[in-house]
């Protein structure tokens, strides 16, 4: 029988901004390469919202949220669980 291992959790960079709706979260980067190595680990895993009118909707890199913070800047988000 196979013994059961850790899993490892993957080192992400902190967002800057974090927001959250009811069937996902979101986490804004400020920098575009940043998000689309989160994005990619996100969908990777295989995340996706729970719940909703859009249940079942893949997560991760999500350019239709991206938006201009007046005291960040330009953020770029990542749909998270």
């Amino acid at each position: 029988m196979a013994k059961a291992t850790k899993a490892t959790k993957a080192v992400w960079p902190d967002p800057a901004k974090v927001d959250s709706r009811i069937s996902f979260g979101i986490n804004y980067y400020t920098s575009k390469a940043d998000a689309d190595a989160v994005g990619k680990a996100v969908s990777a895993r295989g995340d996706t919202r729970n719940g909703g009118f859009f249940h079942g909707t893949p997560l991760g890199r999500d350019a239709s949220w991206d938006y201009v913070d007046p005291t960040l800047g330009p953020l770029f988000a990542v749909t998270t669980r």
